[in-house]
């Protein structure tokens, strides 16, 4: 695919379900945190790389829509793609795509199926401050 991703970013936030932030650059390189804890990191499989990047041409190329906040209490994502040619950002509360279901649930594993180094203390993910916090 000509299409590279040179920077992914994700964030979840949702009241009952915890947190999770997850970021991978062009080397395949991620870190992600699923609580306040501890920030993990490792190199990213090509198969779910591939994903990825065949996940964030869906959403550059098909301008997922923005939604906004209506609900303090709901699921909320936001989500950065920086290509060659264009930053892509984009954020949902409540209605969350399908797609970027999948793909949460599938980054949310990786410290149990990929060899994965743990960092302790808090690391600053973008797309977390994107997030808007509860009153």
């Amino acid at each position: 695919m000509d299409y590279i991703v040179y920077h992914f970013g994700i964030s979840y936030d949702q009241v009952l379900g915890g947190s999770f932030s997850f970021i991978v650059d062009t080397n395949k390189i991620y870190f992600y945190n699923d609580n306040l804890e501890y920030t993990y990191y490792g190199t990213l499989p090509d198969s779910i790389f591939a994903s990825i990047d065949s996940l964030a041409f869906i959403l550059v190329n098909n301008k997922l829509h923005n939604i906004p906040d209506e609900c303090y209490d709901c699921a909320k994502v936001a989500i950065q793609v920086i290509t060659k040619v264009d930053t892509f950002n984009a954020k949902q509360f409540s209605y969350i795509d399908v797609q970027i279901w999948k793909k949460i649930g599938t980054l949310k594993k990786l410290k149990y199926y990929t060899p994965t180094s743990k960092l302790y203390g808090l690391t600053y993910f973008s797309t977390r401050n994107i997030i808007t916090q509860m009153p």
